[in-house]
């Protein structure tokens, strides 16, 4: 074992200085040039197929910022994700949201949109204030057949409801609680002032268990005790329950392995500095040798 870590340390080394550059993600469409950091994020995994509804996402991102942008994904899609609209607000409680705070998110400024199969899209950059630890709700609506990505079991509370509920500030048509984040995946903040992006890529342990709506997940206290300390860090959990380092599984819906999704889910994100691997004991688990999971 020891001589494998030694064998690893010069990799991991190489892996970060890379990540230290980071990957231009202004190459994707709706991208725009910025100290953009990743704020918040969710690992998508599976795809969903909807029609005429609206989802208000809820989200706390992991620093404050004037200026956002916000990722759709269509990863695992086989048809386009057609948004008509979304929105963007604080949230007051429940699906109900701050009205005065509430705003439209445009795309090439266009109010609708289509993420293509196999794609990320990046909206227009938005100014909007807010302060960490601030509840946002993102809302937005596909009126035809469409695929979207999926994160289930994600430990938080969402909202649903038929038509376009995008700018209804009330919530009173959000009449499904959902439990997983479906299309929206990601919320980038402008921060010239950041040292970087922390991503946390791991399986149950990282992505968080039950009581949903407490943020009890330990990269939620990673960000916490950052930012108590004064340091100016996103943080991203990109953990998905039942991942492996080493195979795709199908346990709570189809989990690639962070061999595979590491580019997508780590190296993608903006402003990358750190990386916080936690896995492996599902590959145990499923009889994989550690050598492998080493390797």
């Amino acid at each position: 074992m020891k001589r494998s870590l030694r064998r690893a340390l010069p990799l991991a080394a190489l892996v970060l200085a890379a990540c230290g550059s980071g990957r231009s993600t202004d190459a994707i469409p709706g991208a725009e040039a910025g100290a953009w950091q990743g704020a918040w994020a969710a690992a998508p995994h599976q795809p969903v197929s909807q029609s005429d509804v609206s989802f208000r996402m809820i989200v706390r991102p992991t620093l404050g910022g004037e200026r956002l942008r916000l990722r759709f994904s269509n990863a695992y899609g086989s048809q386009p994700t057609r948004i008509t609209a979304v929105s963007i607000a604080k949230r007051s409680t429940g699906p109900t949201v701050d009205s005065a705070s509430l705003q439209p998110v445009l795309f090439g400024g266009l109010p609708g949109t289509e993420v293509q199969p196999g794609a990320e899209l990046i909206s227009d950059p938005l100014a909007f204030s807010w302060s960490f630890g601030e509840e946002l709700a993102v809302s937005f609506h596909v009126a035809e057949s469409s695929d979207m990505d999926q994160h289930g079991n994600a430990v938080a509370v969402g909202y649903s409801g038929s038509g376009d509920l995008t700018m209804d500030a009330a919530g009173s048509g959000y009449g499904n609680v959902v439990t997983s984040f479906f299309g929206f995946m990601g919320l980038d903040v402008d921060r010239p002032d950041a040292t970087g992006t922390v991503v946390a890529l791991g399986d149950s342990i990282t992505d968080g268990g039950n009581p949903p709506e407490i943020n009890n997940r330990w990269p939620d206290y990673l960000a916490d005790r950052l930012h108590e300390a004064g340091l100016v860090f996103g943080v991203l959990n990109e953990g998905i329950g039942a991942n492996q380092v080493t195979r795709d599984t199908e346990f709570l819906g189809f989990s690639e392995a962070a061999m595979s999704r590491f580019d997508r889910d780590v190296l993608q994100r903006p402003g990358l500095r750190t990386v916080v691997l936690f896995e492996g004991t599902n590959d145990l688990a499923g009889e994989v040798g550690a050598q492998e999971v080493f390797d």
